[in-house]
């Protein structure tokens, strides 16, 4: 096990040690469970065997744990490098969705108070940990954020965690929390004539969740202003057809603070790299070059494969350019948002995007560069982006 020799490392050194080793593979939430009938302490700490702990972890969640109203607490730790739980507020929103998705990203390697009596629900092959959280809090038990960094690992392709249907679990996770059904946003989803990537695309969605309105026919511009007409919510998520959606990520824009919200996304043909929208920056004879960013900092719009927009903000605007064909109607609505004195948010973590997979893509690709030299000279961008 990788984890022994990095809890015997601890600060904090009252531990007993519980092994359970799940041989006949009836699944973490099992073996949790056959833990818990074990404790003699007056605190768990819930760990799996892949988890590199910081020294002070479990030392860090006591001291804030111990004199505290709380009844369990959790921290930041890493995932293949990505950081979680960054700007938690230990304030739970009172909406349903959003106490909900409060939950997320908690992970396993939290400390309990023996007393909450936590149990996981061995019903759930993924999400045990969230069914978990989700429980305690309904029953009085609250938990408390302290911000520091725990853990980190790495999760393989094939493992138990990446491994399961993550939106049929989601789904039985909110049917089993939330009595609230109702729709939450509007997806539009603008499609031409990849119909095995729209396919993929809706078999990641939860149509309990959203409306999906799928419009064909027309360019990318003309599309989305159909769909936007035949919304019903006051969140509007434009989507392509050609990225795997994460119903956790478009809940992440739902709940953003912003007219217009952006999220980065991961495109196969660059490897892993992540890009978080487009920048720009005036180079030496003071021209503007436009890129996709891989740092937030350096980011001026979100990319069209996906962004929401509030009713009223798309309304303002009037949609989407359509003298635009199928390009550079993204960069036009980002800079009449900026324009507009409108909050831009972004999602720093990623989608996966399979970029332009439909056929005719870039066939009016001139046409629209210079129509947005026109609508947007260089002049006009370097003070609207105070470049």
């Amino acid at each position: 096990m990788i984890c022994i020799p990095f809890i015997k490392k601890q600060t904090y050194q009252n531990i007993e040690i519980i092994t359970i080793k799940d041989e006949k593979l009836k699944g973490a939430a099992w073996a949790r469970n056959r833990g818990i009938e074990k404790v003699l302490g007056e605190y768990i700490f819930f760990c799996d065997n892949d988890i590199e702990l910081r020294p002070n972890a479990i030392s860090e969640l006591y001291l804030a744990l111990k004199d505290s109203k709380y009844a369990w607490a959790f921290g930041k730790f890493y995932i293949n490098r990505v950081l979680y739980n960054q700007n938690r507020s230990n304030i739970i929103p009172v909406n349903n969705f959003s106490w909900f998705r409060y939950f997320y990203n908690i992970s396993t390697m939290s400390l309990v108070r023996s007393s909450a009596k936590p149990f996981f629900d061995e019903y759930f092959k993924r999400y045990d940990d969230y069914d978990l959280w989700l429980t305690l809090d309904k029953s009085g038990h609250k938990g408390l954020f302290v911000d520091t960094i725990l853990f980190s690992t790495v999760i393989k392709k094939g493992n138990i965690s990446s491994g399961n249907n993550e939106v049929y679990w989601m789904d039985k996770l909110r049917s089993k929390h939330c009595k609230d059904r109702g729709k939450i946003a509007d997806i539009i989803i603008p499609h031409h004539n990849r119909h095995d990537h729209l396919k993929n695309c809706l078999e990641h969605l939860d149509n309990k969740l959203f409306n999906i309105i799928i419009v064909s026919g027309g360019s990318f511009a003309e599309n989305c202003n159909k769909g936007a007409k035949l919304a019903t919510t006051n969140n509007l998520i434009f989507l392509n057809d050609d990225t795997i959606p994460d119903v956790n990520r478009l809940q992440e824009m739902i709940e953003a603070d912003g007219d217009m919200v952006g999220i980065a996304q991961v495109m196969p043909k660059y490897g892993d790299v992540i890009f978080y929208g487009i920048g720009y920056r005036k180079n030496n004879i003071g021209m503007i070059q436009a890129g996709l960013s891989r740092k937030i900092e350096d980011t001026s719009i979100p990319s069209g494969y996906c962004f929401l927009f509030r009713k009223s903000a798309w309304k303002k605007l009037g949609g989407l350019n359509e003298d635009f064909k199928n390009g550079g109607e993204d960069q036009d609505i980002g800079f009449r948002a900026i324009e507009s004195g409108m909050k831009i948010s972004y999602i720093r973590l990623p989608m996966i995007h399979y970029e332009s997979q439909s056929e005719g893509r870039f066939s009016y690709g001139r046409d629209n560069e210079l129509l947005i030299k026109k609508l947007w000279p260089d002049d006009k961008l370097i003070k609207l982006l105070k470049l």
